[in-house]
């Protein structure tokens, strides 16, 4: 295989996850991972970007994501000897694979910052609803200030204490802390059982009693119509790259997920309930509640007018849905470091569980908070989650190198009835180019009456093949070797029948029209921020 030998142990390490999330399992995984802290911040995008760029924008992100994710798996699957995700491969190990050590490190870096990311700002909205929920209930709550006046303090306005110039380690920030460290020492499969099962169900009736109180609302007071177009838009991208960045989370749920499940059918699955969610929760607030200040419509569900039951869902929703999305985060972190060989256990644990709490207490200032959201969002999560992806899928596609025989045409169909009688893991997508002929690049050998297909490297050369077993060499030289009647082809398939029929069949058209629209739509938000940043001099997310 083309992982070194001190990682082969740690396919049945008990460290690690074993294969036993189901489908059922597996969209909720997705969806608790899609509803995020961004989801807060959706209902003042519609106010301030208008109905029309902010639907276009939610569903673009809901197209790009799934599409990414499924291709990432496609890439995944396409590695010698994983055809059905039998190796312990994680997001570093495929950009290992296709692009050398080198750059694995250096990607590493920016899976870290955008997880570490990921994982601060759902620290920071959790320790803020703690310490709202404290003053609601006690009247005060208790935070050592660090800056600018040392020592413990009793704060009763939350405003002061996260919005203003001070840096503070508050109980809020502490309980937090101390709900999450145990979740996170669990493995992927184990903490969605148990952990995301019970934060779905959170989902599903906090978003429920939020919906019915807006509907209420609008019916006891008015419906504020939305504007069909906005006048701001510092953050109607880079919001929806931080709600929708789930692809980041893929591999390590694949390689936990039950042998034979639908990678296609439950992340586009996950994706459309999302979307359905993200569009109800964000106009029905933004039409009750026209005049929000701040990004997070939680603070504003918590407080009067509100009746007791939205004010006690709102306390709730942070630890209940939030919260339960930073062990993952955690998790995920974890896994990349260990099975990469980067570090040990103990240090993989260290840098995963406990590094996030060392640091996250600065960005509990909102103007740290909004620039980490933002700018991580657009440097960094948009090239982990959106673009990179679609990038392994090429370099797979590459790898693959899927030529036309020049014998007979009847090879050709032979070959192809062979690859498309494989099983449901095949891309139909791709057995319909090899249909048209199209020079993807494949390498064939014949043994006996069937055909073999076999995996090439980057010079093309087909290294051996004899009684049934094709072997192939790795970016590094090792050679690999395939089960006899592996097909090369067989993977997961990237995009649903329809889209892939929008262009003609070809996968790659459709891959390299998103991966241009993602950096397009990334670049023009990034050149937005900085109109706003130094040329109007307004907050990064618009406030």
């Amino acid at each position: 295989m083309f992982f070194d030998p001190r990682d082969a142990h740690r396919r049945n390490d008990p460290t690690l996850g074993t294969k036993t999330i189901g489908f059922v399992l597996s969209v909720i995984f997705i969806v608790n991972q899609i509803y995020g802290p961004g989801v807060l911040a959706i209902p003042i995008i519609f106010q301030e970007s208008g109905l029309v760029l902010t639907l276009l924008s939610l569903t673009l992100f809901l197209v790009v994501s799934c599409f990414a994710s499924t291709c990432l798996c496609e890439a995944m699957s396409l590695i010698p000897g994983n055809k059905n995700f039998e190796q312990r491969i994680e997001y570093s190990s495929i950009v290992r694979y296709y692009c050398g050590p080198r750059t694995e490190l250096f990607f590493q870096v920016f899976l870290n910052i955008t997880l570490q990311a990921y994982s601060i700002a759902s620290i920071v909205v959790c320790a803020q609803m703690a310490d709202q929920f404290l003053i609601w209930v006690a009247g005060h709550t208790v935070a050592l200030e660090l800056y600018p006046h040392p020592g413990f303090h009793l704060f009763e306005d939350i405003d002061y204490l996260y919005s203003s110039a001070v840096v503070t380690i508050s109980v809020g920030y502490l309980i937090t802390m101390l709900i999450c460290l145990p979740m996170s020492m669990l493995n992927l499969d184990d903490n969605t059982a148990f952990v995301q099962t019970a934060s779905f169900v959170f989902l599903v009736l906090l978003l429920g009693e939020f919906c019915v109180a807006f509907f209420i609302t609008g019916l006891r007071e008015s419906f504020t119509p939305v504007p069909m177009f906005g006048s701001v838009y510092s953050q109607l991208v880079s919001v929806f790259i931080f709600s929708w960045a789930f692809v980041m989370f893929i591999p390590s749920w694949v390689n936990e997920a039950v042998p034979g499940l639908s990678v296609n059918k439950a992340v586009w699955v996950s994706g459309f309930v999302s979307w359905l969610g993200y569009l109800g929760i964000g106009l029905l607030c933004a039409m009750t509640h026209p005049h929000l200040i701040r990004d997070n419509m939680l603070v504003r569900l918590s407080l009067p007018p509100s009746s007791t039951i939205t004010r006690v869902c709102a306390y709730l929703f942070s630890p209940g849905v939030i919260l339960p999305g930073i062990p993952v985060c955690c998790i995920t972190i974890r896994y990349n470091l260990y099975v990469s060989g980067l570090c040990g256990k103990k240090q993989s644990y260290f840098w995963a569980v406990w590094a996030p709490w060392l640091v996250g207490f600065i960005f509990c200032q909102g103007q740290f908070f909004a620039d980490l959201l933002n700018w991580t969002s657009l440097l960094f999560n948009s090239v982990v989650n959106f673009i990179l992806p679609f990038f392994l899928y090429f370099l797979a596609l590459r790898k693959l190198r899927i030529h036309k025989p020049s014998n007979t045409d009847s090879l050709i169909s032979s070959f192809v009835d062979d690859v498309e009688g494989h099983g449901p893991m095949i891309s139909k997508s791709l057995v319909s180019s090899l249909r048209g002929a199209v020079p993807v690049g494949v390498a064939t050998t014949a043994t006996g009456s069937s055909s073999a297909a076999g995996r090439v490297s980057d010079s093309s050369s087909l290294t051996a093949a004899s009684g049934g077993v094709a072997v192939a060499e790795g970016r590094d030289g090792e050679e690999v070797d395939d089960e006899e009647g592996e097909d090369p082809c067989a993977g997961v398939e990237p995009i649903p029948h329809w889209l892939s029929r929008l262009f003609g069949g070809s996968l790659a058209a459709v891959t390299l029209t998103l991966l241009v629209v993602t950096v397009v739509v990334s670049v023009a938000q990034i050149v937005v921020d900085l109109y706003y940043l130094l040329v109007l001099h307004e907050n990064l997310l618009g406030g």
